[in-house]
């Protein structure tokens, strides 16, 4: 029963993590600013490419907790990583996983009217030096990746594996362009600010 509960826990938070970390803050920077915040540019190749790759993403992650959860049969074959299959680093995974997501809201509740995601070509928004920021250049991008680890850790089998490698790979993608159009639009303020705070950590 103990298992089963926290299989329906891990489905649970994955709807809630969606609609906290994805869903309200889009309405509310919609709501604010009356321009959507989600753009992967059509005229470009590669920021069309990794948004299509974000979704087949998230749709994968659905399908992972579904079937872990209600489904078991079909879960299967997705290749379970067995000796990662136990209670005490689902536990941990999820407790982690958790600690992902409000990093994400505080990184996103700073940014304020300037979160977005994707390149936004003709807008310049506020350059954020504070808070999480001015400890990363991009806390947003690092709780995206450690959520999807965190989300491997709580359904440990091939399909999660690879999503959180994808997803490793397009965030340092995203990230390089995004330095590269925030030097283009803030200059010598972003420079000094990339002098002073790690890309990272």
């Amino acid at each position: 029963m103990e298992n089963f509960n926290l299989k329906n826990l891990v489905f649970v938070l994955s709807v809630t993590n969606f609609l906290l970390a994805f869903v309200l803050p889009t309405l509310r920077s919609l709501k604010k600013t009356g321009v959507f915040p989600v753009s992967f540019n059509k005229s470009d190749t590669i920021q069309l490419f990794i948004g299509n790759v974000y979704f087949i993403s998230l749709l994968f992650i659905f399908v992972s907790s579904i079937s872990y959860s209600f489904i078991y049969k079909i879960y299967y074959l997705l290749v379970p990583i067995s000796f990662l299959e136990n209670d005490i680093f689902k536990i941990i995974g999820i407790i982690l996983n958790q600690l992902c997501i409000i990093w994400i809201i505080i990184g996103q509740a700073q940014m304020e009217k300037s979160w977005r995601i994707g390149i936004f070509d003709d807008e310049k928004n506020l350059l954020i030096t504070d808070g999480l920021f001015s400890f990363s250049r991009h806390p947003i991008s690092i709780g995206l990746i450690f959520l999807m680890f965190t989300t491997f850790i709580c359904m440990p089998n091939a399909l999660t594996l690879v999503v959180f490698i994808i997803s490793f790979v397009l965030v340092n993608i995203e990230v390089a362009l995004e330095e590269i159009e925030l030097k283009s639009k803030h200059g010598q303020k972003y420079i000094e600010y990339s002098k002073k705070t790690p890309k990272w950590i």
